[in-house]
């Protein structure tokens, strides 16, 4: 109810159109019944009360009643009148041909009736049980079936012929049917098995607190040909031929503790709550610290990032300017997060989970998409969702809410939501364990044999000079720029790079170890390197490899509050920054990034993080151009104003920063730069020819063209930067951006040539290995 309240102050005090009030009684009463509603201080157009008039008319007499004004009201383009009274609109209407009645009740209040003139479809009606009926389709489609599968392995190898599942957020039990039967068509395999070595009986305790979706659950069951063996109170128990079902009318948080389960399961669940409050939650609810083995599945957890297919840039409205999708489902986000409470960073979620012992075992994308013509409920409900809580937000800071809502509906472009499977077990953090200098001899590394031709290789770890420190390896971050120039074999014949101590000697030519991007603990310390580096968590720009020799000298310690999934991002937060202070972005200026690969991403977050767009659309926006939809995505989540495909209009720009590697981004980008705007290119092509066309609009436009390479400081800067100062700002810019949260895959070396290979498709945004 208060929320209602809140959202139809919201409503009112923003619309974009004069609003009067009309009432049957006093015009004394009606004001004090609007200030009990908190609506007191709305600017209203007019009041049409029976008290202004020597007689005393009623709405039944629709032209006796407004008098004078009717002229007024005949007037407007548009005249939407709400009303509790079938007869009082059917007499308006008579009256006003222009008037559309919208009758206020029970089921329609009049804050959904006043969204359903603009904001909504007005012939959408939303039902909780039809929504996840549709969402549970698009769920299968979407889950992860590498992550689905090996939760399922792992359940079946714990040698039990019966397992206990706990769903903490049963839907309408979606989950259960996918572990008793699996999905073939979606590689999703089931959880029993007809031989003896696997589970054959699953106990199921379900949770639903809502009684619509419980009921639905209870017909759902018997469907299935389950039988209601008992119900005492709230707990209705069912039996099956492989399962036995609790269903339980009631948040699991509010129950009787149950036994630690086999696995805890909680399907689109684990966003919708404080991640503070959450896991505290289920360690009570379940006695999880007395069973180490228990398995917490969070499958199509969300990201905070929806975004439409094809994207729309800002537009001119008769009413102002239509926000671009990207800026207008940002601010869906920020209505879910601040009104509703989600939690849209899955991160927050791990970072509390590993605060009480858990670690991130699996991770996997589960993004929806949603078409308008495939499942056509859950499309129309996600428009109702968009226009239920970003509309009213988007009117309250000057944005045209109903042409963006009518543009989708116009439209209808492909939804797509950004989600992650999540798997957390109890365990001990590898970066908290003891370090043992003896136990290992050999490292592991990644070694690259020729074009496209990865492998690992393995080497006895020489002995410590006096200056050097053997580190062994936490993570390591796949450069996706370099890397792959060196993993298709599109470079020439070099030093790797002669700005890095550990690789000036050797030459960028097959056979050859890479990378520089490695984090990990001191293990041992040569005779001259202090004993109390041991144990510390350090950075290396190291080849990947679980074990790294390297001088003193060359590391980075890794500063407080620096996770190291986010510390191998050091590099390309530097090389994001470097391009940055060579664009040198003024206030107000309009900026574009051609590319949003990894380094791409980081220019935008570090960019968004200081500008500020205006309600026009016109000063301080950021564009962000790619052709991958995962990564306009991404773009949208780490600050673009408009994340868009190439092609799509968004220009003109008075700086682009290219860094996509294609030459026909870096043709765009010299292109929609305004005459006299700054091209700043950060792609190295390797020996790849690069063609142009710098024809005589070019030549007359006084565009500059720069190249932008992080291992110097440019020379403009010298009086004020260093080295040193620049590191020193990266660190803080990785602590604030938490760049990890760009991370799509984690996986060790071994499959090191998938990740490559997943890099160079596009089908990855950023890959890590772990040690």
């Amino acid at each position: 109810m208060a929320r209602d309240r809140k959202l139809l102050r919201q409503l009112l005090r923003f619309c974009p159109h004069p609003i009067c009030v009309t009432s049957n009684s006093p015009s004394w009463h009606v004001r004090k019944t609007l200030e009990a509603m908190g609506l007191g201080d709305i600017q209203f157009e007019n009041f049409f009360t029976p008290d202004r008039l020597p007689f005393y008319p009623t709405k039944h007499d629709p032209k006796s009643f407004f008098g004078k004004n009717c002229e007024e009201l005949f007037s407007y383009a548009r005249l939407v009148v709400f009303d509790d009274s079938r007869s009082n609109l059917s007499r308006i209407c008579e009256n006003f041909p222009k008037a559309e009645g919208v009758l206020v009740s029970h089921q329609n209040p009049l804050t959904t009736a006043w969204l359903r003139t603009g904001l909504l479809d007005p012939e959408f009606e939303f039902d909780q049980v039809q929504y996840l009926d549709s969402k549970n389709a698009v769920d299968r489609k979407s889950i992860d079936s590498k992550v689905w599968n090996e939760i399922v392995a792992s359940l079946q190898d714990l040698g039990k012929r019966e397992v206990h599942i706990a769903d903490v957020g049963a839907g309408i039990l979606s989950m259960l049917d996918l572990f008793l039967h699996g999905d073939a068509s979606e590689g999703l395999q089931p959880l029993l098995r007809i031989d003896t070595k696997g589970p054959s009986y699953v106990h199921y305790t379900a949770y639903e607190s809502n009684a619509k979706l419980y009921a639905a659950c209870h017909q759902k069951l018997l469907s299935w040909g389950f039988i209601a063996r008992e119900k005492a109170g709230n707990v209705i128990v069912y039996e099956g031929p492989s399962a036995q079902v609790r269903l339980i009318l009631q948040n699991f948080d509010r129950s009787q503790p149950i036994p630690p389960p086999d696995l805890i399961v909680g399907c689109c669940f684990a966003d919708l709550f404080d991640p503070s409050l959450l896991v505290p939650s289920l360690i009570r609810s379940f006695s999880l610290l007395e069973n180490q083995k228990t398995i917490l599945y969070f499958p199509i957890t969300f990201e905070g990032i929806t975004q439409l297919f094809p994207p729309q840039p800002f537009e001119l409205s008769i009413d102002g300017t239509i926000p671009s999708d990207t800026a207008a489902l940002r601010v869906y986000s920020e209505a879910l997060s601040g009104d509703l409470g989600h939690n849209l960073d899955p991160k927050l979620l791990q970072d509390e989970m590993e605060r009480h012992g858990f670690t991130l075992q699996r991770k996997g994308a589960s993004n929806w998409n949603i078409d308008h013509g495939g499942n056509p409920y859950l499309y129309r409900c996600m428009l109702y969702f968009f226009g239920s809580a970003a509309g009213p937000k988007l009117q309250q800071d000057g944005w045209d809410a109903q042409c963006w809502t009518q543009r989708i509906r116009k439209r209808n472009p492909q939804i797509q939501v950004s989600n992650a499977d999540l798997v957390f077990q109890v365990g001990q953090n590898p970066e908290h364990c003891p370090h043992n200098i003896n136990s290992d001899l050999v490292s592991e590394e990644i070694y690259f044999v020729g074009p496209r031709d990865v492998t690992t290789r393995k080497q006895r770890i020489p002995g410590l000079r006096p200056t050097q420190v053997l580190i062994k390896s936490s993570y390591s971050l796949i450069s996706s720029g370099t890397e792959l120039k060196i993993f298709n074999g599109l470079f020439d014949d070099a030093a790797l790079d002669s700005t890095i101590e550990d690789m000036k000697a050797e030459r960028m030519a097959y056979p050859l170890a890479y990378g520089y991007c490695l984090v990990g603990h001191v293990v041992q310390c040569g005779g001259a390197v202090p004993n109390d580096l041991i144990g510390k968590l350090v950075f290396s720009f190291s080849p990947h490899a679980s074990h790294v020799v390297t001088e003193f000298d060359n590391i980075h310690i890794v500063p407080d509050n620096i996770s190291p999934e986010d510390a191998i991002f050091m590099p390309s937060v530097e090389t994001a920054l470097s391009l940055i202070h060579d664009a040198n972005p003024r206030m107000g200026e309009n900026v574009a990034v051609f590319g949003q690969g990894l380094i791409g991403l980081l220019v935008t977050a570090i960019l968004s993080e200081q500008r500020q767009t205006s309600n026009s659309g016109k000063f301080g926006v950021l564009t962000a151009f790619d052709a991958i939809p995962n990564r306009l995505m991404a773009a949208a989540r780490f600050g673009a104003t408009q994340a868009i495909f190439p092609g799509g209009f968004g220009g003109p720009f008075d700086v682009s920063i290219e860094v996509s590697g294609n030459s026909r981004a870096l043709q765009s980008a010299i292109d929609l730069t305004v005459d006299g705007g700054r091209i700043i290119v950060g792609s190295w092509y390797g020996n790849s020819a690069v063609n142009l066309n710098l024809g005589i609009e070019f030549h007359r436009s006084q565009k500059t063209i720069r190249a932008s390479q992080v291992s110097k400081i440019p020379s403009k800067l010298l009086s004020t930067w260093n080295k040193d100062r620049r590191f020193e700002f990266t660190w803080e810019l990785v602590r604030n951006l938490r760049p990890s949260r760009m991370l799509s895959r984690v996986t060790d070396i071994k499959s090191g040539k998938d990740a490559y290979e997943a890099l160079d498709k596009g089908a990855e945004i950023a890959i890590a290995f772990k040690y």
